[in-house]
């Protein structure tokens, strides 16, 4: 044992990740002090790897748990990954807590990973997710693992309140709003809790456009009822962005809204002889829009299907407008 415990220090990176590898299936308590020590080194990730395998194989806790205070961080995270991953399941709440806002991103993004992980600790979510979504600047890493935790948590009735409290509250950063927006859109309940579609609403009403631009993108994903008259007065302020007055109207028509005269006015608008057009677009071209064939629906025969999705906001106005067309002309709806 002796003998491996020195090549942890070799010279060969190589020699050194066979050495943990050989440390962890002989499963030597005596061995958990030199891997602990081999990680305050110089080891690529790879090493790394072998080397908190090795403690998760020798499986000793106690001693494992101790580096958990270490004044190295790479050691910290090692020994919370082991611990983490051991059969006897040691690490509690209370080893992770004092994690989960070091100065160290690695280690505290990795906290935070290892919490989302574990359904009975959301209590620790909350509180370190409610002070993330009070800061103006994340980096991608935190926004992917607050992101990431909320919808790990998005059963638990605390997570839904900090959710809806967060789009409430004037002193939510319009950065995290948006993100919160963004995991709504992205969940997996069946029903909105109630106060989530009151603030989805709610951020309609807002000044910032980039937020009422994630607002409409996350009714579009969950499909939020009774927003048809903020969505039409967005479709008809003539002040806002083009892209968001279309991005509304696009909600509405997929909710069967029919298209007014003034919306078809819009997006023909858009249709200039020199607007770039998608090369795999399978959208013909205005003046080929009355001859088109449109396939008929083999599970309703009044509802006909219509093309590919579109790929840009051109293609978008060539299907709502060429749909305007045909409904002109027949009396059945098309769905796209």
């Amino acid at each position: 044992m002796p003998a491996l415990n020195a090549l942890l220090a070799d010279n060969d990176p190589a020699i050194r990740r066979e050495a943990a590898t050989a440390l962890g299936r002989i499963g030597a308590a005596s061995a958990v002090g030199p891997l602990l020590d081999a990680l305050r080194g110089q080891v690529n990730r790879v090493e790394e790897h072998a080397l908190i395998f090795a403690l998760t194989e020798i499986g000793e806790a106690d001693a494992t748990a101790q580096v958990l205070a270490s004044d190295n961080s790479r050691v910290r995270r090692a020994a919370l990954i082991a611990l983490d991953q051991m059969h006897s399941q040691p690490l509690t709440r209370e080893m992770v807590a004092g994690l989960m806002e070091t100065d160290d991103l690695e280690l505290r993004t990795t906290s935070l990973e290892i919490v989302a992980r574990h359904p009975t600790w959301g209590d620790e979510i909350v509180q370190v997710a409610d002070r993330m979504l009070r800061r103006v600047n994340l980096s991608l890493a935190e926004q992917a693992v607050l992101s990431g935790s909320l919808l790990a948590f998005e059963q638990n009735p605390a997570v839904q309140q900090l959710v809806a409290k967060s789009l409430a509250d004037e002193a939510t950063p319009t950065a995290r709003k948006r993100q919160v927006l963004e995991v709504i859109a992205q969940t997996g309940l069946a029903e909105l809790p109630t106060a989530w579609g009151t603030q989805i609403r709610a951020a309609l009403e807002m000044g910032d456009p980039l937020l009422i631009e994630q607002a409409v993108k996350t009714i579009a994903a969950t499909g939020l009822a009774n927003v048809q008259q903020q969505l039409q007065r967005i479709a008809a302020d003539g002040t806002r962005p083009i892209d968001l007055r279309i991005a509304a109207l696009d909600v509405l028509s997929h909710g069967g809204q029919p298209l007014t005269a003034d919306h078809f006015r819009l997006l023909t608008d858009q249709l200039g002889s020199n607007a770039p057009r998608c090369a795999d677009s399978p959208l013909p071209d205005v003046s080929e829009r009355r001859t088109s064939v449109h396939r008929k629906s083999t599970t309703s025969p009044n509802v006909w299907a219509g093309p590919a999705p579109w790929s840009c906001r051109h293609c978008w106005v060539r299907s709502r407008t060429r749909t305007m067309t045909i409904e002109l002309e027949r009396p059945w709806r098309l769905r796209y």
